[in-house]
């Protein structure tokens, strides 16, 4: 595995990203590459491990904003290491997109996602009035654990997420109303979609 002190460009995807692959990579290389984050709530969890400054999107948290930066495009990154960390199996668009700019992209794939066991927090999470998904596996994951009957009263449920990306997905998952979009997929912003969804579903009396 790359460490942080080969590349030119390090991003990393997750808070995730940051927590397993800093224990991997090393906290404390002698000559720091830019630092990258896919979203504010990564970039604050690296600012919080002492990494900085960290480059990320102004608005919103996602690959194709992050690659929209003009610190990333080819006449910026072209020739450069850059080191992707991210999970195993994770999106392809922010490799395959800095290596067409010119980049010479790695990987380093420092956790696994796995779907948790079915539980009774499955029947009692069917009967959410709201939902806050913060990526596509944890929406897949969702449906997947709460079956056929439990996945109806899901589809019926409202839905606040944290990228396009995922209210495309559960567009497709035949849910019933239009998810919310959150400015992105921090504490705050989430907040922020809960409060407009909340907004728009007022209950009787108040």
């Amino acid at each position: 595995m790359q460490s942080l002190e080969a590349v030119g460009t390090a991003i990393f995807v997750s808070p995730n990203a940051v927590e397993h692959g800093l224990a991997l990579l090393g906290r404390t290389p002698s000559r720091l590459p830019r630092i990258a984050a896919v979203g504010e709530s990564t970039a604050i969890a690296l600012e919080a491990a002492g990494l900085g400054p960290v480059l990320r999107p102004a608005d919103g948290a996602s690959s194709e904003t992050l690659l929209a930066l003009p610190e990333l495009q080819s006449e910026a990154i072209a020739g450069s290491r850059v080191l992707i960390v991210r999970g195993v199996g994770g999106r392809e668009l922010l490799g395959e997109t800095l290596s067409k700019r010119g980049a010479l992209v790695a990987y380093a794939e420092v956790y696994r996602r796995a779907r948790p066991e079915a539980g009774p927090q499955s029947v009692a999470i069917a009967g959410a009035d709201a939902v806050v998904i913060t990526s596509v596996a944890g929406l897949d994951n969702l449906f997947a654990l709460a079956g056929d009957a439990a996945g109806a009263r899901l589809r019926a449920a409202g839905y606040v997420v944290a990228s396009e990306r995922i209210a495309r997905h559960a567009r497709g998952l035949g849910v019933a109303e239009d998810p919310v979009v959150a400015a992105g997929a921090g504490d705050a912003e989430l907040v922020e979609g809960l409060l407009r969804w909340r907004a728009a579903h007022p209950v009787a009396g108040e």
